[in-house]
């Protein structure tokens, strides 16, 4: 909701519709609306490189909490889902040498793992 804020800091009209979907789902809601949406460049520059969207000119410094990942409890995960967590961990454990800060990998009182 933090995206909100920086609506109501400002002189803008701000409507409370809130659409949280797919990327695909947000790049047609832009491209046939008047909506925004703060998404990351990268994610976005094929679209934008196709003129599907555009850019506006604001930099938005939203704030990043930690990142997690849930799986239900008492169920094995399958081999693909183990490589792909392996794989998060070590991206994070890689993130956090690279840029000189902590970032354990550790275990949720609820047994979920979490990436902080």
């Amino acid at each position: 909701m933090h995206f909100a804020l920086l609506f109501l800091e400002q002189p803008l009209e701000f409507r409370r519709q809130v659409v949280e979907t797919s990327l695909p789902v947000i790049v047609g809601l832009l491209q046939s609306s008047d909506m925004v949406a703060p998404l990351s460049k990268g994610v976005v520059a094929p679209d934008c490189a196709a003129a599907r969207i555009t850019l506006l000119p604001v930099r938005l410094d939203l704030p990043h909490g930690p990142a997690g990942i849930v799986r239900r409890r008492g169920v094995a995960l399958s081999p693909g889902a183990h490589a792909m967590l392996r794989a998060l961990r070590e991206a994070v454990e890689g993130w956090g040498q690279a840029s000189g800060s902590a970032t354990p990998t550790e275990r949720c009182a609820d047994r979920t793992t979490c990436l902080s």
